[in-house]
């Protein structure tokens, strides 16, 4: 089955109810799927994958950030989401050690946690994480929403220009309450961990080349 890939102009174009669906419809004749979403469609793909996930039976296996280089366009941030219909914790688990591993666990000077609001410029979270991760081998960003985007743009740019070696360790999706409208609303958490060196994920390698967006 192929990947299913969610671009800019899907945010508009396609809505999350109906992506949604092409991902339960699918998940009804493969074991694994894969949903790749590309630069400004990173928010809508977290919302598409948050609702199938929560009212079908299907499960994330992995979920991580990165960049995608191509000749033209050059890097472009990207979400990647492996899929399966086949009951797994194992994400889950990863995330919850990493949560456990904070130990100031708060937003604000002297916390590990980076609130990204959606007005938040991403040049301004960056700097704050680089900040940060002076002092903690191990940071968290969390949005919700429309936010999610600038969020993984800064999270992919800590990584890029750390003086230190740094690495995404792992990305969270879950589902929240919003506090403005009283709907649910996908929220992320990305986990940042210094003194690690990025490793391409072979999975994320071959999808990418699946859809033909890189050489």
């Amino acid at each position: 089955m192929p990947p299913i890939l969610i671009r800019p102009q899907d945010a508009t174009a396609r809505l999350v109810n109906d992506l949604a669906e092409e991902i339960i419809q699918r998940s009804l004749s493969v074991e694994y799927l894969d949903v790749v979403g590309i630069g400004s469609a990173i928010s809508h793909t977290c919302s598409v994958v948050g609702v199938a996930t929560s009212i079908a039976k299907i499960y994330v296996k992995k979920l991580l950030l990165d960049y995608v280089e191509t000749p033209v366009v050059g890097p472009f941030e990207t979400i990647y989401f492996s899929l399966t219909t086949k009951s797994s914790t194992e994400h889950e688990e990863k995330v919850a050690k990493l949560e456990a591993e904070l130990v100031q666990n708060r937003p604000g000077p002297g916390g590990q946690l980076v609130l990204v609001s959606k007005l938040a410029e991403v040049r301004r979270i960056t700097t704050t994480c680089l900040y940060k991760m002076r002092e903690f081998e191990l940071l968290k960003i969390e949005a919700a929403g429309s936010a999610i985007g600038s969020a993984a743009s800064a999270a992919l740019q800590v990584v890029r220009l750390s003086k230190e070696s740094a690495r995404i360790e792992a990305v969270g999706l879950e589902t929240i309450q919003s506090k403005v409208t009283g709907r649910p609303s996908s929220a992320l958490s990305i986990y940042i961990r210094r003194g690690k060196r990025l490793e391409r994920d072979p999975d994320f390698q071959r999808t990418i080349r699946d859809l033909k967006l890189s050489n």
